[in-house]
Parts: C-alpha cells; structure tokens; sequence
C-alpha cells in the first residue's frame, strides 16, 4: 500500500502538483515506517526529499535528505547520488563548504543529467538532480570518484554531521 501511494504521488507530480505530491509521499513514508516496509520507506523518502525542496523548502529537504541517507543506506537502497549532491548544495550554501565536499564524494559523474529509472525513482521531480548540478558548480566541479570506491561511512558522516567539525 505504501508504494501504492508513492505511485500515486508521482502522478500527482506529473500534474503539476508538488503539494499533492508531497503530501501522497509523506502519507507513503508513514505508513510504510510503521508496516516496517523497508524498501517503499527508502522510495518514499526520496520522493518527499525531491518534492520538499521542489517547492522551495530548503530547510525541510535537508532533514529529509539526512533521513533518506541515512536510511537508504542501511536499507540497501543505492540511489544515492542526488541526494547526495542536494544535500551538498544545502550544505554549501550554508557556509559548510568542506562537509560538502565530503558528501559530493558519493556523486558520480553526471548524476545530474542522469533519466534512467533510478535516476527518476530516486528524484521523482528533478529538483534533486538539479540541485546537485548546482553544488557541482559551486564546489568548482570537484572529480568524480570511482563509484567501486567510495566509501560510504565517511560520506554518511559528513551527511548526518557526525565528524564533520
């Protein structure tokens, strides 16, 4: 049921509308926590990350991002390169610019320009891959790291602001 209702949200964004979207997904998220849905959880998430900061709310997203990372992570989920790269973007514009890099590290190559299933299912509205083209610039186009090689402890602590000072 909770994938049902992020389907739906979806729709809703296809129509135009982020507040309905944001709102299926959140209904999404809840129902799939408390039915302990790990999976529709980690999609759900991503979808209110992706329309939370399409309707501009900064603040809101970075929580949820920090959620989705942190959850998605341990849940298996591996569509982490715009929510990384948002999150980034988050982060530098509040000044943090190295915790931000240190978070970018998790974003392939052109996750930004990515349309494939994961790439969508991940950012349902684009906000989130637009977003990280903006940190990219931002942080001066920093090199895409091997994804083979990265290692996600540090980027999930740089994420969540654990060691990050």
């Amino acid at each position: 049921m909770a994938y049902a209702l992020a389907v739906d949200a979806r729709v809703k964004l296809m129509r135009g509308d982020l507040a309905g979207a944001r709102s299926r997904f959140a209904d999404a998220v809840a129902l799939a926590s408390a039915r302990s849905a790990a999976w529709a959880r980690a999609i759900a998430l991503c979808g209110l990350a992706s329309a939370t900061l399409a309707m501009g709310d900064e603040e809101g997203a970075r929580a949820i991002l920090e959620e989705a990372l942190f959850f998605g992570v341990g849940a298996g989920y591996v569509g982490i390169d715009s929510l990384c790269g948002a999150l980034a973007l988050l982060l530098v514009k509040r000044g943090e610019r190295d915790r931000a890099l240190r978070v970018f590290d998790a974003v392939a190559a052109g996750a930004e320009d990515e349309v494939d299933f994961s790439a969508t299912s991940t950012d349902p509205s684009g906000a989130l891959r637009t977003a990280t083209g903006e940190a990219r610039a931002l942080l001066g186009n920093p090199p895409p790291r091997d994804p083979g090689t990265v290692d996600i402890e540090p980027v999930l602590q740089a994420a969540l602001g654990n060691g990050a000072r």
